[in-house]
């Protein structure tokens, strides 16, 4: 379903309808703070390999990866990169997730 469609049903719920589908989503945010991208990222994300190669180019969400699978299920993760300044978006990222991570502690 796409949100477009959501939207059309979400006009003819109750009150009561938005305020479980509120505490629905409230809860599974709670439970799961971060969620791969369909396609590669979730093949990646899934992936039961001891060593997963994730490239390609700028904006195909290989640190958003790194950080969910780090922040997720990883407990360990080793970045590459070909100078100290390309960590600063990772270092970023990580900041906002464990932030999100101890909100729900």
């Amino acid at each position: 379903m796409t949100e477009v469609e959501f939207r059309e049903l979400e006009r003819y719920f109750t009150d009561e309808e938005r305020s479980e589908l509120a505490s629905l989503l409230a809860a599974d945010i709670d439970d799961t703070p971060w969620r791969p991208l369909p396609g590669p990222q979730t093949m990646a994300y899934h992936s039961e390999a001891d060593i997963v190669g994730y490239g390609g180019a700028a904006g195909g969400g290989k640190t958003d990866l790194l950080a969910g699978l780090a922040l997720t299920k990883h407990k360990r993760c080793l970045v590459v990169r070909r100078e100290k300044a390309q960590t600063e978006g990772l270092v970023q990222r990580m900041k906002i997730g464990r932030a999100s991570c101890r909100e729900r502690v």
